[in-house]
């Protein structure tokens, strides 16, 4: 497949990361429960390679009327993120390759811990599953392995990141879309994440992508000469 070959030519390069829509079906390719994308995520995997997937880049948004207001589709984009991941899960990608990364954008992830009490109860009825094989892990442990955040703006998440898990969330700024946080993007951090220990500001504003994207985090001599005298 082209697209595999691309992965491995591309990280030979450097690259570490690449986008991929969240559901290629609704491109009208092939969808991610067919055998057809897995060249490209044994590609993903073998060579490390990060899948950001960019939710609504499918072309598909929660549009609840057909005359539902742009404002009304961009407060509901988050449902975009618990499609996605759900439907990934269930298509049992990260079951058939559970080294892969993946990274939903824009998706933001106050929404996380109730889709993961929901995949909770999809274990228990895993009985009645036509997905879940008897030695598969559970549902909510992929998500917990293979799933990583971003977020915007989650005041609400940044209160239960226990549920979560502080080393999977990223921040960011969404520059140059019409819901960016910039140029007022420090404050709203500021905002969301006081209180909260300098270790978990310092994951979710540094440490979790360095850690994710494989790349060395500037030193703590260059974080303080532009001021980021809060991060460790």
């Amino acid at each position: 497949m082209v697209a595999a070959a691309e992965i491995r030519r591309n990280a030979e390069r450097g690259f570490r990361a690449v986008s991929f829509t969240e559901n290629p079906e609704g491109q009208g390719l092939p969808s991610i429960y067919s055998r057809h994308w897995d060249p490209f995520f044994e590609a993903c995997q073998e060579t490390g390679t990060v899948i950001n997937l960019h939710v609504g880049s499918s072309g598909r948004i929660t549009s609840p009327s057909t005359d539902s207001a742009t404002d009304a589709r961009v407060a509901l984009f988050p449902v975009s993120g618990m499609v996605a991941m759900v439907d990934w899960i269930f298509a049992r990608v990260p079951l058939r390759f559970p080294g892969l990364r993946i990274v939903l954008s824009e998706a933001g992830f106050s929404w996380v811990p109730a889709i993961l009490e929901r995949l909770v109860r999809a274990e228990r009825q895993r009985a009645a599953s036509e997905v879940w094989l008897p030695d598969d892990p559970t549902p909510a442990s992929v998500a917990r392995r293979n799933f990583w955040f971003t977020s915007i703006e989650d005041p609400s998440g940044f209160r239960s990141l226990d549920l979560v898990g502080d080393d999977k969330v990223m921040v960011e700024a969404d520059f140059p879309h019409q819901d960016t946080t910039w140029p007022d993007t420090q404050n709203h951090l500021r905002a969301q994440l006081e209180g909260l220990d300098d270790r978990v500001v310092s994951n979710v504003c540094l440490s979790n992508a360095a850690e994710v994207y494989r790349w060395r985090p500037p030193s703590t001599e260059f974080l303080d000469t532009i001021g980021c005298t809060n991060l460790p």
